[in-house]
């Protein structure tokens, strides 16, 4: 049901707005994480590279918009193991992240934690560690260390340790993140599994 409604939105607003609206590349991405939610890939990708051409002609290739459908982008790429295009997709939306937020804002995390998973993926355990880390360090001076956004990136570094045989680590980091469940209401943490 949600696709069809993703779909009419598309239409109706490709119809009031025109074909390149930033509306309709929100709404294309919207269907599009919809797909990959359902891991469906192959319908995803052309809807986020038109969600992202349309971003780019919009807003300029430095825009908040434009460094979100890079990291999306990217990290379908990285599903489909098209690992140097996924590279320079991240890198180029954290870059964009940085130079428009600075070095610390919460907005920098997705493209960190797409980049270190990327790089765990292809045996760069330094560079995942390093992104984790700051990741962490980033989202626990913003918004709290027991926040739930933390979660994610607790976890990533516990299994990266975890597969180093780095155990005490790994226990730490996994000990944090349950107490962090612990503390949300039992709804949200459906929301988080």
């Amino acid at each position: 049901e949600a696709e069809t409604l993703y779909r009419r939105l598309i239409t109706l607003r490709e119809k009031a707005l025109g074909l390149n609206h930033p509306d309709v590349a929100a709404s294309l991405n919207g269907l599009a994480t919809l797909y990959l939610e359902q891991r469906r890939v192959a319908e995803a990708e052309p809807l986020l590279k038109r969600s992202l051409a349309i971003r780019e002609k919009t807003f300029g290739p430095k825009h908040p918009d434009v460094a979100s459908s890079l990291n999306n982008l990217g990290s379908l790429y990285q599903t489909q193991g098209k690992y140097v295009e996924a590279e320079l997709l991240l890198r180029r939306s954290l870059a964009i992240s940085e130079k428009i937020f600075g070095p610390n804002n919460t907005r920098l995390a997705p493209a960190m934690h797409n980049l270190a998973r990327l790089s765990e993926s292809q045996g760069n355990s330094a560079e995942a560690e390093r992104l984790y880390k700051r990741s962490l360090e980033i989202l626990g001076s913003t918004l709290g260390p027991n926040h739930p956004e933390i979660i994610s990136p607790l976890d990533a570094l516990a299994t990266l340790y975890l597969g180093q045989r780095k155990y005490s680590e790994a226990e730490a980091l996994y000990r944090r993140s349950l107490a962090i469940r612990e503390t949300i209401p039992i709804m949200q943490r459906n929301e988080l599994s």
